[in-house]
């Protein structure tokens, strides 16, 4: 891993019915920088910085890395959604096919 860049690990922790997240920060002296994520009281309403701000690849890895953990959306949306709609597609396809062929000898 270069330098500068952030890595985001995910892993199963079946035990304690949870997921695991780790934060790496691969510096340039060759070190790598993990910590705990720390909650500290505020104001309701009070603004507060963000807890994490992570690039749209760091994002896209950590949806991978949950993926990779056995989680998937709950609203039943992304390739199970997808492939829902691909056979009924494909089940309309073949009532068109059926019924173009029923006057076609072969």
């Amino acid at each position: 891993m270069r330098a500068g860049k952030t890595e985001i690990l995910a892993r199963r922790a079946v035990r304690a019915n949870a997921i695991e997240i780790l934060l790496l920060d691969h510096r340039p002296n060759g070190q790598v920088g993990a910590g705990r994520l720390s909650i500290e009281s505020i104001d309701e309403g009070a603004y507060s910085d963000p807890t994490a701000v992570i690039s749209i690849p760091e994002a896209q890895f950590l949806l991978d890395e949950l993926w990779n953990c056995g989680l998937r959306p709950s609203d039943g949306s992304g390739n199970a959604g997808q492939l829902g709609a691909t056979e009924r597609h494909l089940s309309d396809m073949r009532k068109i096919v059926s019924g173009f062929l029923k006057g076609v000898d072969l």
